[in-house]
């Protein structure tokens, strides 16, 4: 060794193996923070049911059951690995409510378009049947409606009172479900007019003697199930209680569970006493003599009714109201002619035609047709948005928004859901950190 050698300071190398491991450990932090990772984001079980609804124009609603109370939205997109777009349950407002039943409908949808989506509590993407990716594919302008009178009636509790927020839906074969949400009222309303068939993704008119399912849901888990003909829902004379089971028979029967006055020689059967009725055609009927004639008089807003029904060989009547009534209080009286030189037999009952039965209805209806002015009009491409929805999963139980509900979009202000894929930003960075890393060890060795 040289006298130079000896006091000329050489520089220091890094470790080979140092060098690596650092090299290693940036781009480990690398993916585990500036990468989102797949489980982190990782699906959960919880998702009992999900079913797609409302086949209108441009939108579509999506209902789906917890297992548990909890919060819940939609991440949606054309691809399933941009779901950017969300969707939040049009009750929650500004802020998320945890809850069994959630309602979510997505609208300014493309046509003829396939779409997926997944279901988040914020935490982490749900599951049902294993799957957390669902899809529906929405279908071009259908130009045909029919004239069917929307189905409405109303829902109370155990106590009598209007219960609001319900989930209603209504399913006939071969349909797309339709849904809704009662109001503070206890109302509801389904239009009728646009129905989508399953297989074909065309209009298909529904026929007033075919047999529908109606399911009401609500937070304290209590469903109301309802089965009948198309004809019977426009009104649902009876209030629906929750958690009770009805069943219409024949037009002559109305609801089984409520009809056993038929076996009377002379009787009003509706409307109820001192029923709140939702609309201005109130349903009449009743029993009497088999081919004798009565006398009906209707009082009440501002007028009086008054004339001669018909008893059937079967010992039914029915009296259609010719006008619509104004809402207000109307006193039903029924006479039956003597029998021989007996005393003529009365029968009255006091009803109201409720305040809100055509204004709260028509908040949702045209005029008095009652045709829903929320679903798209024949000049507003009526089902151009008709998803042909093909869930991935299997949907569970039977069940239906209704042109009436209005969509509540995700503020700005609300956490966005997890985002499934990566981050760009991210694979940018980590990139660049590899090229810097390469060079470093090629400045060191």
């Amino acid at each position: 060794m040289s006298y130079t050698d000896f006091y000329t300071k050489k520089p220091k190398k890094v470790p080979t193996l140092l060098a690596v491991l650092v090299g290693v450990g940036i781009m480990a932090a690398i993916f585990r923070f500036a990468i989102p990772s797949q489980r982190s984001q990782a699906t959960k079980k919880g998702l009992q049911t999900i079913q797609i609804t409302n086949v209108f124009a441009g939108q579509v609603t999506i209902i789906w059951k917890t297992e548990e109370k909890q919060k819940g939205w939609i991440a949606f997109g054309e691809n399933e690995d941009d779901l950017s777009q969300t969707g939040t349950d049009e009750r929650d407002g500004n802020d998320y409510v945890k809850r069994f039943y959630h309602y979510v409908t997505l609208k300014d949808l493309k046509k003829d378009t396939r779409y997926f989506f997944k279901v988040t509590d914020g935490n982490g993407f749900l599951e049902n049947g294993g799957k957390s990716l669902f899809t529906f594919k929405t279908i071009g302008a259908i130009d045909q409606i029919n004239n069917l009178k929307p189905a409405y009636g109303k829902i109370i509790d155990k106590s009598g009172a209007p219960f609001q927020d319900a989930i209603i839906t209504v399913e006939a074969r071969n349909i797309y479900p339709l849904s809704s949400l009662s109001k503070s009222t206890g109302e509801w309303l389904v239009p009728l007019n646009y129905t989508v068939d399953k297989t074909s993704g065309k209009f298909l008119s529904l026929s007033p003697n075919q047999p529908v399912r109606i399911h009401v849901y609500s937070e304290n888990e209590n469903e109301t199930i309802v089965t009948a003909l198309v004809q019977q829902l426009s009104p649902v004379e009876k209030s629906l209680e929750l958690g009770q089971t009805y069943s219409f028979q024949n037009e002559e029967n109305v609801l089984s569970a409520t009809s056993t006055k038929t076996t009377q020689a002379f009787d009003i059967i509706f409307p109820q006493a001192n029923a709140m009725v939702p609309a201005q055609k109130p349903l009449i009927k009743g029993t009497g003599v088999p081919s004798s004639t009565l006398v009906l008089t209707l009082t009440g807003g501002g007028r009086t009714i008054t004339d001669n029904v018909a008893v059937d060989t079967k010992g039914a009547w029915k009296y259609d109201v010719k006008t619509l009534l104004e809402a207000g209080k109307y006193t039903l009286s029924v006479t039956a002619q003597a029998q021989q030189r007996g005393k003529a037999d009365v029968r009255q009952r006091t009803f109201t035609i409720a305040k809100s039965g055509v204004q709260v209805l028509g908040e949702a209806t045209i005029s008095g047709t009652l045709s829903p002015t929320a679903s798209p009009s024949p000049t507003v491409d009526p089902l151009s948005l008709t998803p042909t929805i093909t869930p991935i999963v299997v949907l569970s139980s039977p069940t239906p928004i209704p042109p009436t509900v209005i969509p509540t979009q995700i503020a700005s202000t609300t956490p966005p859901p997890p985002v499934s894929g990566g981050n760009i930003y991210a694979l940018v960075l980590s990139s660049v950190a590899l090229m810097l890393f390469g060079a470093g060890l090629m400045v060191i060795f």
